[in-house]
Protein backbone atom coordinates (compact mmCIF):
# COMPACT_ATOMS: atom_id res chain seq x y z
CA UNK A 1 0.00 0.00 0.00
CA UNK A 2 2.95 2.57 1.02
CA UNK A 3 4.81 1.66 -2.34
CA UNK A 4 1.46 2.50 -4.55
CA UNK A 5 0.96 5.71 -2.49
CA UNK A 6 4.39 6.35 -3.41
CA UNK A 7 4.16 5.83 -6.98
CA UNK A 8 0.65 8.23 -7.06
CA UNK A 9 2.57 11.23 -5.55
CA UNK A 10 5.39 10.27 -8.15
CA UNK A 11 2.70 10.16 -10.99
CA UNK A 12 1.15 13.17 -9.43
CA UNK A 13 4.40 15.29 -9.26
CA UNK A 14 4.92 14.30 -13.55
CA UNK A 15 1.35 15.55 -14.50
CA UNK A 16 1.54 18.42 -12.05
CA UNK A 17 5.05 19.23 -14.39
CA UNK A 18 3.41 18.81 -17.57
CA UNK A 19 0.18 20.82 -16.94
CA UNK A 20 2.71 23.97 -15.14
CA UNK A 21 4.48 23.70 -18.50
CA UNK A 22 1.65 23.66 -20.75
CA UNK A 23 0.22 26.82 -18.93
CA UNK A 24 2.54 29.17 -20.65
CA UNK A 25 2.33 29.86 -23.89
CA UNK A 26 4.73 31.86 -25.60
CA UNK A 27 4.48 33.60 -29.14
CA UNK A 28 7.61 34.80 -30.93
CA UNK A 29 7.32 38.43 -32.49
CA UNK A 30 9.00 38.85 -35.83
CA UNK A 31 12.36 41.14 -36.67
CA UNK A 32 13.44 42.95 -33.47
CA UNK A 33 14.71 45.88 -35.60
CA UNK A 34 11.40 47.18 -36.32
CA UNK A 35 10.49 47.51 -32.38
CA UNK A 36 11.19 50.78 -30.35
CA UNK A 37 13.89 50.85 -28.46
CA UNK A 38 12.49 51.33 -24.39
CA UNK A 39 14.31 51.52 -21.39
CA UNK A 40 13.79 47.89 -19.72
CA UNK A 41 12.19 46.53 -16.32
CA UNK A 42 15.25 44.39 -16.11
CA UNK A 43 18.09 42.50 -17.26
CA UNK A 44 18.60 38.89 -15.47
CA UNK A 45 20.00 35.94 -16.12
CA UNK A 46 18.25 32.75 -16.45
CA UNK A 47 18.83 29.27 -17.40
CA UNK A 48 16.19 29.23 -20.01
CA UNK A 49 13.34 30.88 -21.55
CA UNK A 50 10.62 28.92 -19.71
CA UNK A 51 12.68 30.12 -16.68
CA UNK A 52 12.93 34.01 -18.22
CA UNK A 53 8.70 33.57 -18.76
CA UNK A 54 8.45 32.78 -15.31
CA UNK A 55 10.46 35.82 -14.13
CA UNK A 56 8.53 38.28 -16.37
CA UNK A 57 5.47 36.38 -15.13
CA UNK A 58 6.27 37.30 -11.47
CA UNK A 59 6.28 40.66 -12.71
CA UNK A 60 2.58 42.30 -12.59
CA UNK A 61 4.52 45.23 -15.12
CA UNK A 62 6.08 42.86 -17.30
CA UNK A 63 4.30 41.56 -20.14
CA UNK A 64 7.49 41.19 -22.93
CA UNK A 65 10.98 39.82 -22.80
CA UNK A 66 13.56 38.98 -24.70
CA UNK A 67 15.82 35.77 -24.36
CA UNK A 68 19.68 35.49 -25.53
CA UNK A 69 19.73 31.38 -26.38
CA UNK A 70 23.39 31.74 -26.38
CA UNK A 71 24.36 33.60 -22.71
CA UNK A 72 20.50 32.82 -21.49
CA UNK A 73 20.18 36.55 -20.86
CA UNK A 74 17.11 37.59 -20.07
CA UNK A 75 15.63 40.93 -20.15
CA UNK A 76 11.72 41.91 -19.23
CA UNK A 77 9.73 44.82 -20.41
CA UNK A 78 6.47 46.94 -19.65
CA UNK A 79 5.82 46.98 -23.27
CA UNK A 80 4.54 45.05 -25.46
CA UNK A 81 7.66 45.55 -28.10
CA UNK A 82 11.13 46.65 -26.58
CA UNK A 83 13.87 46.59 -28.70
CA UNK A 84 16.92 44.93 -28.73
CA UNK A 85 19.50 45.75 -25.40
CA UNK A 86 21.99 48.68 -26.31
CA UNK A 87 24.91 47.12 -24.94
CA UNK A 88 26.41 45.76 -27.59
CA UNK A 89 25.15 42.61 -28.35
CA UNK A 90 24.11 41.77 -31.51
CA UNK A 91 20.01 41.16 -32.88
CA UNK A 92 20.79 37.74 -34.46
CA UNK A 93 20.94 36.41 -30.84
CA UNK A 94 18.12 37.80 -29.19
CA UNK A 95 14.57 36.14 -28.92
CA UNK A 96 11.09 38.74 -28.21
CA UNK A 97 8.48 36.51 -26.88
CA UNK A 98 5.36 38.17 -26.04
CA UNK A 99 4.12 35.87 -22.45
CA UNK A 100 0.60 35.05 -23.14
CA UNK A 101 -0.33 33.68 -19.46
CA UNK A 102 -3.33 32.41 -18.00
CA UNK A 103 -4.86 33.73 -14.46
CA UNK A 104 -6.54 32.48 -11.99
CA UNK A 105 -8.53 33.71 -9.15
CA UNK A 106 -7.10 33.65 -5.44
CA UNK A 107 -7.16 29.61 -4.49
CA UNK A 108 -7.45 28.32 -7.86
CA UNK A 109 -4.79 26.30 -9.72
CA UNK A 110 -4.21 25.94 -13.58
CA UNK A 111 -4.73 22.89 -15.41
CA UNK A 112 -2.79 23.25 -18.48
CA UNK A 113 -4.39 25.95 -20.65
CA UNK A 114 -8.18 24.97 -20.34
CA UNK A 115 -9.32 25.89 -17.05
CA UNK A 116 -8.81 27.17 -13.02
CA UNK A 117 -9.89 24.71 -10.80
CA UNK A 118 -10.06 24.30 -6.69
CA UNK A 119 -11.13 21.56 -4.84
CA UNK A 120 -12.96 21.56 -1.10
CA UNK A 121 -12.76 19.22 1.23
CA UNK A 122 -13.73 21.37 4.49
CA UNK A 123 -17.33 22.95 3.10
CA UNK A 124 -19.55 19.94 2.94
CA UNK A 125 -23.12 20.49 1.47
CA UNK A 126 -25.59 19.21 -1.11
CA UNK A 127 -24.89 19.01 -5.24
CA UNK A 128 -27.00 22.08 -5.58
CA UNK A 129 -25.42 24.53 -2.91
CA UNK A 130 -22.47 23.39 -4.28
CA UNK A 131 -22.98 24.11 -8.04
CA UNK A 132 -24.08 27.44 -6.47
CA UNK A 133 -20.76 28.27 -4.70
CA UNK A 134 -18.98 27.68 -8.26
CA UNK A 135 -21.48 29.66 -9.65
CA UNK A 136 -21.06 32.79 -7.48
CA UNK A 137 -16.94 32.45 -8.23
CA UNK A 138 -17.50 32.22 -12.36
CA UNK A 139 -17.65 28.35 -12.70
CA UNK A 140 -19.29 25.15 -12.22
CA UNK A 141 -18.61 21.95 -10.75
CA UNK A 142 -15.96 20.21 -12.15
CA UNK A 143 -16.54 18.60 -15.49
CA UNK A 144 -13.95 17.05 -18.47
CA UNK A 145 -14.25 15.13 -21.72
CA UNK A 146 -11.39 13.42 -21.47
CA UNK A 147 -11.12 10.42 -19.28
CA UNK A 148 -6.79 11.06 -19.07
CA UNK A 149 -7.89 14.75 -17.80
CA UNK A 150 -10.32 12.76 -15.29
CA UNK A 151 -7.31 10.75 -13.92
CA UNK A 152 -5.38 13.55 -13.24
CA UNK A 153 -8.35 15.29 -10.59
CA UNK A 154 -8.86 11.31 -9.22
CA UNK A 155 -4.58 11.63 -8.30
CA UNK A 156 -5.24 14.79 -6.97
CA UNK A 157 -8.09 14.73 -4.70
CA UNK A 158 -6.15 12.12 -3.49
CA UNK A 159 -3.38 14.10 -2.86
CA UNK A 160 -5.01 17.07 -1.65
CA UNK A 161 -7.49 15.01 1.09
CA UNK A 162 -8.28 16.39 4.27
CA UNK A 163 -8.04 14.86 7.62
CA UNK A 164 -11.60 15.00 9.13
CA UNK A 165 -12.94 16.37 6.22
CA UNK A 166 -15.10 15.58 3.48
CA UNK A 167 -14.69 12.57 1.66
CA UNK A 168 -17.00 11.98 -1.58
CA UNK A 169 -16.73 15.56 -4.05
CA UNK A 170 -19.67 16.58 -6.07
CA UNK A 171 -18.87 16.85 -10.10
CA UNK A 172 -20.54 19.06 -12.43
CA UNK A 173 -23.52 15.94 -13.85
CA UNK A 174 -26.52 14.44 -13.33
CA UNK A 175 -29.30 13.00 -14.98
CA UNK A 176 -32.33 15.12 -13.33
CA UNK A 177 -33.85 16.03 -16.58
CA UNK A 178 -33.74 11.81 -17.88
CA UNK A 179 -33.35 9.05 -15.78
CA UNK A 180 -29.93 7.48 -17.15
CA UNK A 181 -29.38 10.16 -19.38
CA UNK A 182 -26.05 11.86 -17.65
CA UNK A 183 -25.25 15.92 -18.63
CA UNK A 184 -23.18 18.07 -17.68
CA UNK A 185 -24.14 21.57 -15.59
CA UNK A 186 -23.79 23.21 -19.12
CA UNK A 187 -25.87 21.39 -20.83
CA UNK A 188 -23.98 18.65 -23.06
CA UNK A 189 -24.31 15.13 -22.75
CA UNK A 190 -21.44 13.44 -20.70
CA UNK A 191 -19.36 11.71 -23.14
CA UNK A 192 -15.94 10.24 -21.85
CA UNK A 193 -13.89 8.18 -24.09
CA UNK A 194 -13.47 5.42 -21.52
CA UNK A 195 -16.39 5.94 -18.33
CA UNK A 196 -14.19 6.51 -14.89
CA UNK A 197 -17.39 4.80 -13.38
CA UNK A 198 -17.27 2.61 -10.07
CA UNK A 199 -17.87 -1.10 -10.35
CA UNK A 200 -21.99 -1.83 -11.26
CA UNK A 201 -22.53 2.56 -11.27
CA UNK A 202 -24.63 4.30 -12.23
CA UNK A 203 -27.48 2.04 -10.46
CA UNK A 204 -29.85 4.79 -9.79
CA UNK A 205 -30.76 3.14 -6.58
CA UNK A 206 -34.43 3.60 -6.42
CA UNK A 207 -34.79 6.05 -8.74
CA UNK A 208 -33.36 8.62 -6.55
CA UNK A 209 -30.00 9.12 -7.07
CA UNK A 210 -29.34 12.00 -9.58
CA UNK A 211 -26.42 13.42 -9.00
CA UNK A 212 -23.15 12.70 -9.90
CA UNK A 213 -20.46 12.26 -7.12
CA UNK A 214 -16.37 11.74 -7.31
CA UNK A 215 -16.37 8.17 -4.68
CA UNK A 216 -12.98 8.53 -2.57
CA UNK A 217 -13.51 4.50 -1.37
CA UNK A 218 -12.95 3.92 -5.65
CA UNK A 219 -9.96 6.29 -5.52
CA UNK A 220 -12.10 8.55 -6.97
CA UNK A 221 -14.55 7.50 -10.16
CA UNK A 222 -17.82 8.53 -10.64
CA UNK A 223 -20.98 7.43 -8.87
CA UNK A 224 -24.54 8.38 -8.59
CA UNK A 225 -25.97 9.49 -5.88
CA UNK A 226 -28.71 11.39 -3.96
CA UNK A 227 -28.46 15.15 -4.57
CA UNK A 228 -28.94 16.00 -1.14
CA UNK A 229 -26.03 13.80 0.21
CA UNK A 230 -23.55 16.64 1.80
CA UNK A 231 -20.06 16.27 -0.03
CA UNK A 232 -17.40 18.28 -0.38
CA UNK A 233 -16.48 19.45 -4.73
CA UNK A 234 -14.38 20.31 -7.28
CA UNK A 235 -14.98 24.31 -8.69
CA UNK A 236 -13.96 24.62 -12.92
CA UNK A 237 -13.98 28.27 -13.85
CA UNK A 238 -13.10 28.40 -17.73
CA UNK A 239 -11.28 30.58 -19.79
CA UNK A 240 -13.64 32.83 -22.31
Amino acid sequence: MQSWRILQVLLLKVLIGLGEIASQKFSRDGDLQSYTHVTPLWSRNCRSKLNCATMCKQDNSCVSFLHDSQSNSCIGSSRRHIGPPADGITDRNWSLYTSEFYSCPNGYFLYKKKFCYRYEFRNCTDWFSANNQCQTEGGTLLRVYESTDFDYFRILAYYNEVPGGCTDLWYGANDIAAEGTFVFVTGEVMIINKPPWDLSQPDAHYLSQDCVEMRAGSFYKLADSECSESHGFVCQIDFN
